[in-house]
């Protein structure tokens, strides 16, 4: 079977190796991007199945990376988990009309974010988080 891919944006480097370790470890190949342009590069060049994206970030806002992933042949119908530190009705309302698949606010559980990884790749689970 072949390994799912997941694409991971985010400005904090910290935060980004850190999923890059943590994802790999659960036997997903990981991309990563840590602005906006990267990420677009990033995601025509390997068709990830999966794009983990915060929304505030240099050279490209999450919002402007989604909406540029919908208009490509290559990459729309890509599901996208946000991963943010905004936790305003505005920003989740802008992120489900841009398609989000998710809505995940920092500080966030590895294991709740996980959850929705697999759940986002059409995975089977065996547990709900934090149970």
């Amino acid at each position: 079977m072949e390994r799912k891919t997941i694409l991971v944006v985010d400005d904090d480097e910290d935060l980004v190796r850190s999923l890059d370790i943590r994802l790999r470890r659960k036997g997903y190949e990981v991309y990563t991007a840590t602005d906006g342009n990267q990420a677009v590069m990033q995601a025509q060049e390997h068709q990830p199945d999966l794009v983990i994206s915060d929304i505030m970030m240099p050279a490209g806002s999450g919002f402007k990376v989604m909406d540029k992933l919908s208009m490509s042949t290559l990459t729309m119908g890509t599901p996208v988990i946000v991963l943010t530190a905004f936790d305003s009705e505005e920003t989740r309302v802008q992120a489900k009309a841009l398609g989000a698949f998710r809505y995940l606010v920092k500080p966030f559980s590895f294991d709740v974010l996980l959850f929705a990884v697999s759940e986002a790749l059409g995975e089977s689970q065996d547990i709900e988080p934090g149970s």
